[in-house]
């Protein structure tokens, strides 16, 4: 096992399996992303450890599983640029997926490109739920994956001009906060509410709106999971949330 900081790897376990005695404050902003990248290389090491246990035939899958974690990695440790972005996209292979958290958007977006299709499938949902709906719940919440999903053709796909905006476009989202986060009247000004999480509408909705004009909705098996979430916070400026990754 790689070496792993001590503070990041407790924070992995907590976020991982949510032990009963869990933080009541947000660590700050270098904490989270510290231990965003260690789960990532964790999940990286565990999937590359499994791989070499898998018969010739099961392998690519995996392969494919860890270059997509591995691009995950990277932008947990650095936001991913424009060219980043669209070169990753133009790069993918029959079989490769792409995923991205969107985090000023509180939105991940997966782009597939099945082995044995002529299209790309792109797949939206919201990465953490509100604030609101977490503390007003008596147990775990119920969520569908993923949300809004829409195939377009090859040709579409591979087109530079369309990578070029929709990475622009992306690196935007990743960054600005929007009329999407939630606010709050203090002292006569409006000021973004920190302890609330975003609305994903610009990547569900209007992104989404976007992809519809060049394909079409589309048909993909969706799971509903049972997921545990908290908003702890004790004396503290922003709650303990559990990592949208």
């Amino acid at each position: 096992m790689a070496d792993f900081d001590p503070g990041a790897l407790r924070s992995v376990v907590e976020h991982v399996f949510m032990p009963p005695n869990l933080p009541q404050a947000s660590p700050g902003e270098l904490a989270e992303q510290n231990m965003n990248v260690a789960l990532c290389r964790l999940l990286i090491e565990a999937a590359q450890t499994f791989l070499q246990n898998l018969p010739s035939s099961q392998r690519p899958a995996w392969m494919h599983m860890i270059k997509m974690m591995e691009l995950a990695r990277r932008a947990a440790e650095v936001p991913l640029e424009e060219a980043d972005i669209q070169r990753s996209l133009s790069n993918m292979v029959l079989g490769d997926v792409f995923a991205m958290h969107i985090r000023a958007q509180n939105a991940a977006l997966i782009v597939r490109r099945p082995a044995i299709t002529g299209f790309v499938q792109f797949e939206i949902f919201e990465v953490s739920p509100l604030t609101t709906a977490v503390m007003s719940s008596k147990g775990k919440l119920l969520c569908s994956y993923p949300g809004p999903a829409i195939q377009l053709s090859e040709d579409t796909f591979t087109d530079e001009c369309f990578l070029q905006e929709l990475a622009s476009f992306l690196v935007k989202m990743d960054v600005d906060i929007l009329d999407s986060a939630s606010t709050s009247s203090k002292a006569g000004s409006i000021v973004h509410e920190v302890r609330e999480s975003a609305h994903p509408r610009y990547i569900s909705e209007l992104l989404v709106g976007i992809l519809r004009g060049f394909g079409k909705p589309a048909v993909v098996d969706r799971i509903t999971k049972r997921i545990g979430d908290e908003v702890l916070w004790n004396d503290a400026y922003k709650p303990w949330r559990r990592s949208p990754l």
